[in-house]
This record gives C-alpha cells, structure tokens and sequence, in this order.
C-alpha cells in the first residue's frame, strides 16, 4: 500500500491566519462566540491599543507601513467591523507573501521589503505574547498575580481585559501555528524561529541543521551569537564574503564567551579575562573544562576524552584559519574570499554548536 504525499492547502493556509489574528492574542482554540461577547464593547480599544498604538506603530517606526496612522474612528468599531479589518490585514499579509523571494539565487536569500515587513510584523505579535514567559506566560503570571498591577499590563497592551487566562496564546503555540500556516501556504522553506523572527531556512538537510542552531540558540538565551549570525547572512546577501567570514568568528568567539560565563568561568586559562578573549584561549579553556561544561550520556564513550576534546582543538584553526585574511584590512590586493569558504565556515560553525549545545549542563 502506498502512502500519498498530503499536498499544500493554501486555502486552509489562509483561513487559519485570518483565524489566530481574529482572536489574538488568545488561543486559536478558543469560542469565538464567547470571545466576541467579552470584547463586543471593546473594539475600539483594541484598535487603538493593540494596533494602532502599538503593532503598526512599531512597524512605522521600522520603516515598514501595513496601514495608515492610527484615526479615531477606530473607537466607533464593532465586531463586523474588526471582522473587515482583519480580512484587509490578512489580504496585506498574502500580498507580502506573495512578493517575497521563494528561491533564492546561487545559494543566497536576498531578503525583500516585503520579507522584512512579514518579519517585524510576526516578531510584534511574538513579542507582546512572550512578555511574560520568565513567568510561565501570560496565563501563569496573570493567576499568580497579587494585584491589578498585571491585569492593567495586559488591558493596556491588548485592549480588552484578561479574563480566562488559560486561553491566552503561549508564544511557543504562535510559532507553532504561524509555521504551520505557512507550510500550508507553500512557504516551508520559511519557519519562525524561536525567537519570533522570520527567517528563510530552504527545504534541504543543511537547512534543517541551520534551522536546528536557531532554535538551541534561541531557548539557551544566546542572543548576541543569533545577532552575529544574521550578520553572516545579510553579509552574504550583500555579496559581501569577507565580513560575511569575519562574522563566524565573531559569532564562533561570541559562543565560546556566553558558555563559559554561564558556568562562571571569567577567567581563561592564560590568565585573561573570558570577555575579552579570542578563539584560541576561549576554544583551550573550554577544552580544558570539559568534565565541568558537558554532561553526556552514561552509555557513551570517549566523547570527554576524544569526541569533544579533538572537536574542540580543530574549532581553533577551520573558522580562524579562513577568517584571518578576511579581516586583513588596508592591502593593496586584499584576498578574494569566495562563497565557497564562506560556505565552510558556517558549516563548521553550525555543526560545532549543534554538537555541543545538547550536553550543555
């Protein structure tokens, strides 16, 4: 028996947008007859908080317009209205998705104006959703709340009041579905990551393990080596290779730092400070501290006295060694870095950190 392969439903893509946008931030899951009861007075608030106070006027402040200032006829707003609003916003969305680069050339995603509008617009909504999340989320932080203090938080942002915390979106449950959304789209070369930014990832092995680092990246709190690493591809994009080379080792040092701090290691072996250390030093110290940094697995062999330990020696020269004509600067004939080795070094990188994250203690 043969299994067929579910195709794509753009239409079901589509629905499902208009659907967790018409009930954000609550879950998708939610009664949306008992929604529109609670907020059927409220509309204009929402408008005006949510919206136009906040989500489109942070886009504007990007650079990035969805729809016009905030007007005050907002506040005379009903349900069939919001319902209108929402059927625009979603058509805008398809409009940007629809402009956007699905393939990208010679290996390189060049990033549109409309990418970058999807990408701030879904970075918002993950945003105000995970405000909470050092607490649980919104639900757990708005049950253990001792006062008004966090309901007022919540009725100031999203314009309508808290009631049935338990069906408040979690921000994981947003990617979730915005990811799902855009499978059923055609778009599974694109997925939000952990931390709420859209990212264009393609559909290969290899973009699944660049897919995978963001995601460890994102739920360790690595957030200057995610930054250094966006670099590397907006360098590439420019068809700039040897910044774009320059960046892996910075995110490479970058890593090495936040994981030894973590374990509050400021010290590196020759003596100088973690934070202002480079890649030898920070790749030795951690070399050196194995047994405290890592914990593998009981049936495992050799991964503390050969696995990491020769994984750790080799990340001192593969990055490094292509980098430093790279970052060479004032030559008459300066190095032509090719994509190439661009390629290797992310490569290295990527696999380097997808390798030790896992067995971080």
């Amino acid at each position: 028996m043969k299994e067929k392969i579910v195709k794509p439903d753009p239409q079901r893509g589509i629905e499902l947008l208009s659907r967790l946008l018409r009930v954000y931030p609550y879950d998708i899951s939610i009664s949306e007859h008992w929604l529109n009861t609670l907020r059927e007075r409220g509309i204009g608030e929402i408008m005006k908080n949510l919206w136009a106070s906040k989500i489109f006027d942070l886009l504007d402040q990007k650079g990035y317009q969805l729809f016009p200032p905030y007007s005050g006829v907002y506040l005379r707003y009903r349900v069939e209205d919001y319902y209108r609003f929402i059927n625009d916003l979603s058509r805008k969305l398809m409009e940007c998705l629809s402009s956007i680069n699905k393939k990208p050339k010679d290996d390189i995603y060049l990033k549109t104006r409309d990418f970058m509008k999807l990408q701030y617009f879904f970075r918002i909504l993950y945003y105000f959703l995970a405000l909470k999340d050092e607490s649980g989320g919104w639900d757990m932080a708005l049950e253990n709340a001792g006062d008004n203090q966090i309901f007022g938080e919540f009725y100031n942002i999203f314009g309508i009041s808290a009631r049935s915390p338990k069906e408040i979106c979690k921000s994981s449950t947003f990617i979730s579905k915005i990811n799902e959304i855009l499978i059923e789209l055609g778009y599974e070369a694109f997925s939000l990551s952990n931390d709420g930014y859209l990212r264009f990832f393609g559909v290969t092995m290899s973009s699944e393990e660049k897919r995978r680092v963001y995601d460890l990246l994102s739920a360790k709190k690595y957030d200057n080596v995610i930054k250094d690493m966006d670099k590397v591809y907006e360098h590439l994009s420019n068809g700039n290779h040897p910044d774009a080379l320059s960046n892996c080792r910075k995110a490479q040092e970058s890593f090495f730092k936040r994981f030894l701090l973590n374990h509050k290691i400021e010290t590196l072996h020759d003596g100088k400070k973690t934070e202002d250390g480079t890649v030898w030093p920070l790749a030795e110290t951690m070399r050196q501290n194995i047994t405290n940094l890592f914990k593998f697995p009981k049936y495992s062999k050799n991964l503390d006295t050969k696995g990491f330990y020769y994984l750790l020696e080799s990340s001192k020269f593969i990055i490094s060694g292509l980098a430093s004509t790279a970052a060479s600067h004032g030559k008459s004939k300066p190095h032509i870095i090719t994509l190439d080795e661009v390629k290797v070094a992310t490569s290295f990188l990527i696999m380097m950190i997808n390798t030790l994250l896992p067995f971080e203690k």
